[in-house]
């Protein structure tokens, strides 16, 4: 995705994959979102987020189930994705069927997944690309249910996470999230995350193709050089910023290392695609901040904390700078 270009997605397709098996007549929706129905037979067709956003609020309220995100990651088999679901199904592990799909996720959408790993534990982090966007919550339902419940069908195992983590407040249909998750839940966190012990990451996928493996990666590269070509490291920058927790390490020499490069280097690189790097900072503490303001009930005390500002005092004057108005403005606007 070339800087100044809005995300698309092809998720549209399981959205009236899923609007069919609950019964809903799809051709009224379509035409209210300006979809074809000729264009939803085309894997690659791809729809602007604002197109995307409408037809997911059209969908639940066609449904009247403020849990059909749940329910439609739930049921979501991978084949749905086309060649991105057929990358995941040709892995030999759970682990590496999720590495699988974030490393193609840019396929479909342009949220971002970042995974890590502290002792035997694997983390599993969903990153909002607009974190106002008011389908966030439906977004990550969606995901972290699609997950969980492929890695249950594809390994033939009814494993549950160590436990969930929501940035947003508990919604009132909490009990299909401890029916689906069937862990330890937490919302009002400062991160989306799902995480899973070393022997559910090792789990072989029953449904593996290491014969056709080869096959799919290479033409799953191939497309994705064509949705993102060159692989812009300023967007490998604003990945890790992102979802990193390390915020003081907000610097040049930190971001290289964690790039495996030299800080010289990631400049020349930086400056090639015209971007400053204070510049990629301060927009990630700005997208942060508009998210946990959005999404939780951190005070912002706390979330200057996190962000790494040393004074409360710095965070307000950067706020204000980012969005010309106060957070108490902000917030009541």
């Amino acid at each position: 995705m070339r800087k100044g270009e809005d995300p698309s997605f092809t998720l549209h397709r399981t959205l009236i994959l899923a609007l069919q098996d609950h019964g809903v007549e799809i051709s009224q929706l379509l035409e209210e979102a300006d979809i074809s129905l000729q264009a939803m037979e085309d894997f690659t067709y791809r729809i602007p987020y604002e197109q995307f956003e409408r037809l997911f609020h059209d969908t639940i309220e066609k449904t009247g189930n403020p849990a059909f995100a749940l329910h439609m990651g739930a049921v979501i088999r991978p084949e749905a994705f086309g060649l991105f679901g057929y990358t995941a199904l040709s892995c030999s592990t759970y682990g590496e069927c999720l590495q699988t799909m974030v490393r193609y996720k840019k396929l479909i959408d342009f949220e971002i997944v970042h995974l890590s790993k502290q002792g035997s534990t694997h983390f599993v982090q969903f990153i909002p690309y607009n974190p106002l966007s008011s389908i966030v919550p439906l977004l990550v339902e969606a995901n972290f249910a699609f997950f969980l419940c492929f890695g249950r069908w594809a390994t033939h195992q009814s494993f549950s996470p160590l436990s969930a983590e929501f940035q947003y407040a508990l919604p009132e249909h909490v009990s299909e999230y401890e029916r689906i998750f069937q862990c330890s839940l937490s919302f009002n966190q400062p991160h989306n995350i799902l995480s899973f012990s070393e022997e559910v990451w090792q789990m072989p996928l029953v449904s593996n193709n290491l014969l056709l493996k080869p096959l799919v990666f290479q033409q799953a590269d191939q497309l994705l050089a064509q949705i993102d070509p060159g692989g812009r490291i300023s967007d490998q920058v604003t990945h890790w910023l992102l979802s990193t927790d390390q915020i003081p390490l907000f610097t040049l020499e930190a971001v290289a290392e964690k790039l495996n490069m030299s800080p010289r280097s990631l400049q020349r690189h930086l400056t090639e695609e015209g971007v400053l790097f204070r510049d990629l900072v301060s927009d990630a503490r700005k997208r942060r901040a508009l998210n946990y303001l959005k999404l939780t009930k951190l005070t912002v005390a706390e979330i200057a904390f996190l962000l790494g500002f040393s004074q409360v005092s710095s965070f307000h004057r950067s706020f204000k700078r980012w969005t010309g108005m106060t957070v108490g403005e902000w917030r009541a606007s």
